[in-house]
């Protein structure tokens, strides 16, 4: 099975890169940058395409192939604004366009998972104010998805999404609700984020669903 992954450059990407060529699957890393690749030790298995997530036709060029589709599209320097619901949308449009493309996996943010008392997060005091902005187009994209008829699956990390922590595999997943530690604090890992993305491929858990994952001992 191959695995087209945009935005692979990035943070997330390329955790997400390494967990899947890790997993065994063949990886096209879809980059606006393909010079910030690592090369993953030449990696026979890993092709870098070069694309532009805003550009349709340049993503369908380079995915004629693959069978599962992960966007951890994020804003860049080039386009600093966040356009997740046009982005939604041309992932949409992708999908419908391309039969060969099985499933869409999406990383998208925690704003729109539920406390206890099932209200949003970015609704609460715990959410940071320099991310509602962000946040909030992010819900109206997971918005457009559940109002889509494509084989989609919705990624939300934890409120502390941590770049540098390590892979230990051990972490809880959930639907819908924000997961915590017994002080409260919720996190995962990139690399642990990336080991329930790619573990979803196979699993089937969560289809036409959005998920989490988090530390219950931070």
């Amino acid at each position: 099975m191959k695995i087209g992954i945009i935005g692979a450059s990035g943070k997330s990407g390329i955790a997400l890169t390494k967990e899947a060529l890790h997993q065994g699957y063949q990886v096209v890393a879809i980059t606006c940058n393909p010079n910030k690749m690592p090369n993953f030790n030449h990696d026979s298995r890993l092709t870098i395409k070069k694309a532009d997530l805003t550009n349709k036709q340049s993503v369908i060029k380079v995915i004629d192939n693959i069978d599962i589709l992960i966007s951890a599209y994020g804003p860049t320097a080039d386009h600093p604004q966040a356009l997740h619901q046009k982005i939604a949308e041309t992932l949409i449009a992708i999908m419908h366009e391309c039969q060969n493309l099985k499933r869409l996996l999406i990383i998208g943010g925690a704003g729109s998972l539920l406390n206890n008392n099932n209200e949003m997060i970015i609704e609460t005091s715990i959410f940071p104010i320099q991310w509602k902005e962000h946040a909030w187009k992010q819900i109206q994209a997971l918005t457009i998805f559940k109002d889509s008829a494509i084989n989609w699956t919705y990624f939300s990390p934890s409120l502390n999404y941590n770049p540098s922590g390590s892979r230990t595999g051990k972490f809880k997943i959930a639907n819908d609700h924000l997961i915590t530690d017994q002080n409260g604090k919720s996190e995962i890992s990139y690399a642990d984020a990336a080991i329930a993305v790619i573990d979803e491929i196979k699993n089937h858990q969560f289809v036409q669903k959005r998920f989490t994952a988090g530390y219950e001992k931070c």
